[in-house]
Formats: C-alpha cells, sequence, structure tokens
C-alpha cells in the first residue's frame, strides 16, 4: 500500500539503505529494491546502488568479494608509496 511504502522510506530516514545518500522523492533517483525470484519489497536505492547490485546480479558473495577487492587495492596502494 502507499503508506506502507511511505513508512519504509520514512523508517530509512529518506536515505539510499546502502549508501545513506539522500533520496528526493518524485525522481528517478528512487527505485524500490525487490527480491526478483519472491517479489518481496527489500528497500528504497538511489540508482547507483541499484544498478550496482544488479550489475552483480544481487550475489552477496560476488559483493562482497569486490569490497575485499577494493580494500586489498587500497591497503597495497598506501603501502607502495
Amino acid at each position: 500500500s502507499p503508506e506502507r511504502l511511505e513508512a519504509l522510506l520514512d523508517d530509512q530516514g529518506m536515505s539510499c539503505a546502502i549508501c545513506a545518500q539522500p533520496l528526493r522523492v518524485g525522481t528517478q533517483q528512487v527505485h524500490l529494491d525487490h527480491d526478483h525470484n519472491r517479489g518481496h519489497i527489500r528497500a528504497f536505492l538511489c540508482s547507483t546502488c541499484n544498478v550496482g547490485i544488479g550489475m552483480f546480479h544481487e550475489n552477496p558473495d560476488t559483493i562482497r568479494e569486490a569490497a575485499l577487492y577494493l580494500e586489498r587495492r587500497r591497503w597495497y596502494d598506501e603501502h607502495q608509496r
């Protein structure tokens, strides 16, 4: 229901559930994320985060590996000076 969606967005503090950037309701920036297999609503996301998890096929293991890769690269880059 519209009331339930409004409550969800309010509970998120009007921000993306992943990166916490403020969401501007009524723009293409706001995406209602859902489980594509079961159709369950998960949260509101910004465009960038919505596309990002889609590019990783919504696979938490792959997303974690990508984050670990970035953290390892940052450490390596910081210690190569």
